[in-house]
């Protein structure tokens, strides 16, 4: 609103001020508001103090004369209800000035105009004190702002800030397990008292963990003695004689076979013993009704040497124990054979015969015949010569092979290895996994463009980070709102105003939050005002590692190598994760490391490593 005055101001003026050129800062005495001494340009215009003076109209001899005068404060100023804001200027217009109704609770802003005082004070409110618990999920005390006539006051209430699935205590949620599922033996079995006795955990939960109580526990009266964990009698059985055949012999693949028994005594002091079907005799003929057939005898049916058969209308000879074809065969035509010949046969010539039959003989597969000369050349497979052993769990595995329409797999023996315990090497273990949810607040306002720079969030993570929620408060939408975890983008989009939540469910070390560039619109930056929190879960495992040594000799010679590890640990040695029986290929001669890692919990325990020798 302009108010357009004519004022008749009369200034007297004294001779020292006009002699000493300072009448430009003066008023001459006429109706007209005038300059004095100045050259007057067509639509000039005066600023003097408050008012704007405009509308010259002629230069008199006093200087140069203005027709009008309007009202032209500083910027902030207030006049009545009237706030006075923005770039001041004056000109042939008179005053450019932005004017406001200024309310009951607002300020005059000398660049933005009427402004409330709410709005300062909603940029207060906040969280304060620590967080607690109440109704199972994790509360804090929020202080609300508003403006109260001449300053900013609050009311506080309680606000939930996370939802805890299981339960909260000290202010944060937990997962409480189910610890008295964990209860049980832990270790190996030892000797106190003359009985037999084992580590017995009793877990029960304790802060943000299941902890145990540990005893040692009965688990078994020896009537005599207790030795290395098992009980002991005073007289010990020699295993070893107990070694034998037992049950009748057999045939079996053209040979004598009877069931073998080896006994050994195991570590809780009784014979056992591993058994298989053992050759006691071989047979070059044969063998029929638990014996060998005589040399030169042939079986089902029953020949001796030179005797012949029928095998349809084939003739077969017996020959050194076997039934078999002649090189040069008699067939017969239009007669049956009977006894070893052709009976009432009108018999072909001897014709050289075309095909040759696959058998066994002497444990060996005579195979795929190229037939020249008169005779069959075979391809010979010996079936001994696939015999092997393997070593598993402390026993010698032999596997036999015999030739039943070729060579098979026909027995299995399992000899328990008597080998030399040389070394083991303790391990007392204690280690920890902790894990916890939080979340991460972030709120800032974010800008990018060409002519005005960047910010962002950035917030290390080092957990599980399962979604963000953000709310935006103000945009312009100029560019996507960004989200990335360590080099991946997980989000990109130009979300409206109000709440968001992107599901993540990914792990990260950090993670950063931008607007993206507000590309040809170089006038502005694209611009967002978010309240972000990121929910993380952060998994820290404790390890422990121990380094031993190992000679090369040690290396060479070793047979065997085992490692027992307690339950809910892992166990690396040298790179390479382990249980029970391991490669021996995975220890080196010199330094070794072996490394624990737990997969749950707090856990204590003993591991040991134990190596036998040739």
């Amino acid at each position: 609103m302009r108010f357009y005055h004519i004022l008749v101001i009369i200034v007297v003026f004294t001779a020292v001020f006009m002699a000493a050129g300072y009448a430009e800062q003066h008023l001459c005495c006429d109706e007209r508001v005038t300059r004095c001494n100045v050259q007057c340009y067509n639509g000039d215009a005066y600023l003097y103090g408050d008012y704007c003076y405009f509308g010259n109209s002629h230069s008199s001899s006093c200087g140069c004369s203005y027709e009008n005068r309007e009202y032209c404060p500083q910027p902030g100023t207030i006049s009545g209800s009237v706030c006075y804001y923005g770039q001041r200027d004056c000109n042939h217009n008179g005053c450019e000035l932005s004017t406001c109704s200024i309310g009951r609770y607002d300020r005059c802003d000398p660049d933005d105009g009427c402004v409330s005082y709410q709005e300062n004070c909603d940029a207060r409110d906040s969280e304060s004190g620590s967080r607690f618990c109440k109704s199972g999920d994790v509360y804090v005390q929020y202080r609300d702002y508003y403006w109260d006539r001449y300053q900013c006051s609050y009311h506080t209430y309680d606000k939930k800030v996370e939802s805890c699935s299981h339960d909260c205590e000290n202010g944060r949620c937990v997962n409480r397990e189910n610890c008295d599922a964990r209860d049980g033996e832990y270790g190996s079995r030892f000797c106190k008292s003359g009985d037999v006795y084992v580590q017995y955990r009793d877990y029960y939960w304790y802060g943000y963990e299941c902890r145990y109580d540990s005893r040692d526990k009965k688990v078994e009266d020896c009537s005599y003695d207790c030795e290395n964990g098992h009980c002991s009698y005073q007289v010990r059985v020699n295993c070893d004689s107990m070694d034998g055949e037992y049950g009748q012999r057999f045939c079996k693949y053209g040979d004598i076979y009877v069931e073998y028994r080896n006994y050994y005594y195991t570590d809780r002091w009784e014979c056992r013993y591993t058994s298989y079907e053992k050759k006691v005799q071989t047979c070059p003929s044969g063998c029929s009704n638990d014996k060998c057939i005589p040399v030169g005898e042939c079986s089902a049916p029953y020949g001796k040497r030179g005797d012949k058969t029928c095998s349809g209308k084939k003739v077969l000879e017996c020959w050194d124990g076997f039934w078999v074809y002649d090189k040069y065969a008699q067939c017969c035509t239009d007669a049956e054979c009977g006894g070893g010949m052709c009976v009432n046969y009108t018999c072909q010539l001897p014709q050289p015969v075309s095909q040759c039959s696959n058998y066994c003989m002497d444990n060996k597969w005579y195979h795929d015949a190229v037939y020249a000369n008169g005779k069959c050349n075979y391809s010979i497979d010996a079936c001994d010569a696939m015999n092997n052993c393997i070593y598993e769990e402390g026993r010698k595995v032999c596997y036999s092979f015999s030739c039943s329409n070729g060579c098979i797999q026909t027995g299995e023996t399992r000899e328990f290895m008597q080998l030399r315990r040389n070394k083991t090497l303790e391990f007392n273990i204690d280690v920890l996994l902790t894990s916890s949810s939080f979340v991460l607040p972030a709120k800032e306002w974010l800008y990018n463009g060409i002519l005005f720079g960047n910010n962002k969030i950035e917030v290390p993570v080092n957990g599980y980070v399962s979604n963000v929620e953000f709310t935006v408060e103000k945009t312009n939408s100029y560019g996507n709102l960004e989200i990335w975890l360590d080099d991946e983008m997980v989000y990109s989009e130009k979300p409206g105003l109000g709440s968001h939540v992107v599901s993540v469910n990914k792990t990260a070390e950090k993670a950063v939050i931008f607007a993206g560039s507000s590309a040809w619109r170089i006038w502005s930056p694209s611009t967002y005002s978010i309240d972000a929190k990121l929910h993380v879960t952060s998994v820290v495992p404790s390890s422990q590692s121990f380094d031993f040594y190992l000679s090369q000799n040690e290396t060479q010679s070793m047979e065997m190598a085992m490692i027992n590890v307690p339950d809910r640990i892992t166990a690396m040695v040298n790179g390479h994760e382990v249980e029970g029986i391991m490669s021996t290929g995975y220890l080196n001669a010199g330094k070794n490391t072996v490394v624990f890692e737990p997969m749950e919990g707090n856990i204590k325990g003993v591991s040991a490593i134990t190596m036998f020798f040739r």
